[in-house]
């Protein structure tokens, strides 16, 4: 990149005694004092003829100067190749911001604060306009970084500039400068337009105190007028059956609510600071929470609980002997719609889950699993709970796994990190029968001598499942984890949403093959896709709900003493003091008039 100078000083020598190359212009000149002239002759009638020509003085020294230009010539390639060995060099003044300005614009959520009638990202905005010059980078500081526009044209930048919306994410203003660094790339500036209320990772000081160790000139803008109170939802968490969400005032005063839900309204008083929970049973599908507040913020004014609107998931309970821990795990959500049939009788009906428990080898008619496994490659689920003495039973391919022989005393350990097993504890194990995976299925836990524990195997459409715990002889019954395992596995046996997956924050990613719409109806490429707006987003039949549940954003802290008007007033030009070197555009003088002297000497007719 070339930086033109701005002004230039004095012309200094790097190595003063390099000037006796000078020297050499001196046999230079005694050759060309001492060189033969041509003898000057009168003749009267040539005289009388250049007379009457007319011929005037001037013309006469132009002709001298062409006789001697070559020397000129001469003298300008020495002087140039002479004063090489000195090293000159001028000192200059460099405008560094203007050649490339790298502009990071704050779009995380609290940029939509309201003061005077225009948010704090309409005002970056306005003060992004401004700064454009011929070579302009746009960088956004949210929940990612992201580059906009590098190395842009002032067109191209003012056109970025208008497509840029605020999001509904954190912000991470240091690492966005940070990748200011790298789009940089050599001479130029940083301007940051924020309210610096930095809600994760470095802090933009530190970044800025970072770049100018290095020389890069860094600029605060800071686009926030003040403290703002603001009063708004914090969090959520939902529930199959009930949900509960909090509300918090950030503002120094008690501020009074109203809180709309479907035909509802509640009034809250909450004192400065305080947190106010709000119960409520989980409708099915689309549900908005409004707040009435009168605040500045709008982005966590208002929430949106999003749940499975589609039919209860049927499971079929099939056993000789009810186990009152595994009816009472299953029936404990609303969403699941549990039937008990007692072998040799087993209902004729359609279940989206079977599971088989406690059997009895005598009831069980021939031709049951066989007509399980059918129902399972048509799109159904099949669970065979572990017992004892089940090695008598005949299950075929019903069975997921190969049964090898009975075991004492084992840690059950999770071998995949799944929705069914996330952050679920299954303790230890006094028998169990040792058992390995049968091709095509997956073990998600064992025990210490490698036995499957628990087995999924896809079978046609639907799914084969081998739970290997004998309920007499684990504790896990009797812990908290248990019915939220059951429920859990049924629900993802059944294809059926979970109703956390269904409710996201501001910032989560996801990974999904399937079609995604965004709230205006826009698609989003994948596979990873990153939730920055708040409302409904359509991820192929499923509708997730997205809200900012912040309380970092929703704080609004004034960082008054991060962007002052020193900075400011210093935005227009960053000037820095560099050494112009002469020795190349010597070179390339000297190389010039070179190539001059071979014409000149050609046109005159000396080659």
């Amino acid at each position: 990149m070339v930086v033109l100078p701005s002004s230039i000083g004095p012309v200094f020598f790097g190595l003063p005694t390099g000037l006796w190359a000078m020297l050499g212009l001196v046999p230079f000149l005694i050759l060309y004092l001492i060189r033969p002239r041509p003898k000057r002759m009168e003749l009267p009638s040539l005289m009388f003829f250049l007379r009457s020509s007319g011929r005037s003085i001037v013309t006469s020294f132009l002709r001298t100067i062409y006789r001697d230009l070559l020397f000129f010539i001469q003298i300008i390639i020495a002087l140039a190749l002479l004063l090489m060995p000195a090293q000159p060099y001028t000192n200059t003044q460099i405008d560094l911001a203007a050649e490339h300005t790298v502009i990071v614009i704050d779009t995380s959520a609290s940029s939509q604060v309201v003061e005077d009638g225009q948010t704090r990202f309409e005002r970056a905005l306005a003060a992004a306009e401004d700064l454009i010059g011929k070579k302009t980078s746009i960088i956004l500081a949210k929940g990612t970084p992201q580059i906009v526009v590098a190395s842009a044209s002032a067109n191209e930048a003012r056109t970025a500039l208008r497509a840029i919306k605020p999001t509904d994410t954190t912000s991470r203003i240091g690492e966005a400068m940070f990748l200011a660094d790298q789009v940089l790339q050599g001479d130029g500036r940083i301007v940051v337009l924020s309210d610096f209320d930095n809600t994760e990772g470095v802090s933009p000081t530190t970044a800025k105190t970072a770049l100018e160790a290095r020389g890069i000139p860094v600029a605060f803008v800071n686009v926030a007028q003040g403290t703002v109170q603001n009063v708004g939802f914090i969090d959520i968490v939902v529930g199959e059956d009930t949900s509960t969400t909090y509300i918090r005032n950030f503002g120094t005063k008690e501020a009074s609510v109203a809180l709309h839900i479907a035909d509802v309204t509640r009034e809250f008083t909450i004192p400065a600071g305080g947190i106010e929970p709000f119960q409520f049973k989980t409708p099915p599908g689309i549900t908005e929470l409004k707040l009435e507040t009168n605040d500045a913020y709008a982005p966590d004014d208002t929430l949106i609980v999003s749940a499975p609107d589609e039919a209860k998931i049927k499971v079929l309970l099939i056993t000789n002997d009810k186990s009152r821990f595994l009816e009472s795990a299953l029936t404990s959500s609303p969403r699941v719609d549990l039937s008990v049939s007692e072998p040799p009788i087993i209902s004729k009906g359609q279940y989206d889950v079977y599971i088989l428990h406690n059997l009895d080898q005598k009831d069980v008619l021939p031709g049951t699993f066989e007509d399980l496994l059918a129902r399972a490659r048509k799109g159904s689920a099949v669970v065979i709970h572990a017992q004892q003495g089940m090695g008598v039973f005949k299950f075929g391919d019903l069975l997921p796994v190969e049964l090898i022989g009975d075991a004492n005393n084992s840690y059950i350990r999770i071998d995949q990190e799944t929705t069914i097993t996330r952050n679920l504890e299954l303790g230890n194990i006094k028998q169990y029968i040792q058992a390995h995976v049968r091709p095509g299925g997956i073990s998600l836990a064992s025990a210490t001598d490698n036995s499957t524990m628990l087995t999924l195997k896809a079978e046609g459409a639907g799914t084969l499942v081998y739970y290997g715990m004998i309920e007499s002889s684990s504790d896990f019954k009797l812990t908290p984890d248990y019915p939220i395992f059951w429920q859990n596995l049924v629900r993802v046996l059944a294809r059926r949403a979970d109703i956390r997956d269904l409710n996201r924050k501001a910032g989560d990613t996801i990974t999904t093959n399937a079609d995604v719409q965004g709230p205006d109806g826009t698609r989003i490429g994948g596979p990873v896709v990153m939730f920055e707006h708040r409302g409904l987003y359509t991820v192929g039949d499923r509708r997730i709900a997205l809200n900012t549940l912040d309380p970092r954003e929703s704080a609004l802290l004034h960082q008054k003493n991060v962007g002052t008007a020193k900075d400011a007033d210093n935005i227009a030009t960053v000037k820095e003091e560099r050494q112009l070197e002469w020795e190349m555009p010597l070179l390339i003088i000297g190389t010039l008039f070179l190539l001059f002297e071979l014409i000149f000497l050609k046109v005159r007719g000396d080659m």
